[in-house]
């Protein structure tokens, strides 16, 4: 059993503090994510979310093989991945190696790390993996999979791939996708929302335009997104959402490989789910290597502004 995921839900004064948790878990052969509501002092709930075995949502006759990668947010709300893709002797050789290589990290290429659309025929055997993100409300629900359109793709474009997912005080997720013609990018939804693009490697600002996503994103508690990007000249970065609504949307760059700090180079950029304050401030932290050898923990705005968090 792995802890995935603890949101604290401060709650009113004089209300005894609750800790949302969601973690993957294992007893025997079964399988499956499990939420934990706890109230400190007090007692603990446990409820089964999904299980290996359960239908998936909007995939007639499928039913999910891997569930991973819980968060939750303080209402209790579970966002998850989940594929029809299983450990059993039946699957091929290639899904097998995709299904252990499901998630995207740091910045190697979607090829070597992510789980995709496949299906390969051998000894008779086809292998359908449908993978997708879902969300668990008072039932599962489809955020995104096979069959969804992807926003701001190609004519006809789908999702073929998942990173593992976000999810945002307010209940918005995010998560990395790729669809069928090859475009890559971040996607959000907020709660009982549509679907909608953060970025994508079609956008472009200003004479820049995105190659890569290798980090999850991160959610604010307003429900906006701060990513960490590739331009397709290879310089990292790190973004910001700057509104959801489609008129408005555009996004901010807070920081580059290319700034320097104290006078010092910039060597790595590390990022984090977790990066943004869930606590209402309008920051998040990173991790950063600087060109003398110093690392720690720094702190942006949306404005783009640093400061010094932690040093090590």
């Amino acid at each position: 059993m792995s802890v995935a995921s603890a949101v604290l839900d401060e709650g009113p004064p004089g209300v005894d503090k609750t800790v949302m948790t969601a973690f993957a878990a294992e007893a025997e052969s079964w399988q499956g994510i499990v939420a934990s509501e706890h109230v400190l002092g007090g007692s603990t709930v446990l409820k089964v979310v999904v299980a290996v075995g359960d239908a998936i949502p909007g995939a007639p006759h499928l039913d999910f093989r891997c569930v991973s990668s819980p968060q939750v947010s303080p209402q209790g709300q579970v966002v998850f991945f989940g594929s029809h893709c299983g450990t059993n002797a039946a699957e091929s050789s290639s899904i097998a190696f995709q299904r252990s290589h499901n998630t995207f990290f740091r910045t190697q290429r979607w090829q070597s790390h992510c789980l995709k659309q496949h299906s390969w025929s051998f000894s008779g055997l086809v292998d359908h993996v449908f993978p997708g993100i879902y969300r668990s409300s008072s039932q599962l629900e489809v955020v995104a999979d096979s069959n969804t359109a992807m926003p701001g793709g190609g004519k006809g474009e789908t999702f073929s791939a998942f990173s593992s997912p976000a999810i945002g005080a307010e209940g918005t997720v995010s998560f990395v996708g790729l669809g069928t013609n090859g475009t890559m990018g971040i996607f959000a939804q907020a709660n009982g929302g549509r679907l909608r693009s953060v970025v994508t490697t079609a956008s472009t600002m200003g004479s820049m335009s995105f190659g890569d996503f290798p980090y999850v994103p991160s959610v604010g508690p307003d429900g906006l997104v701060f990513f960490y990007a590739v331009s397709a000249g290879g310089l990292g970065g790190i973004y910001a959402e700057t509104a959801a609504s489609k008129e408005d949307h555009s996004v901010e760059q807070l920081l580059s490989a290319s700034d320097t700090l104290d006078g010092q180079s910039i060597s790595f950029i590390g990022f984090g789910t977790a990066a943004a304050d869930a606590g209402g401030n309008d920051a998040l932290a990173v991790y950063l290597v600087l060109g003398n050898g110093t690392d720690g923990i720094w702190t942006l705005t949306r404005r783009g502004q640093t400061d010094v968090e932690i040093t090590v």
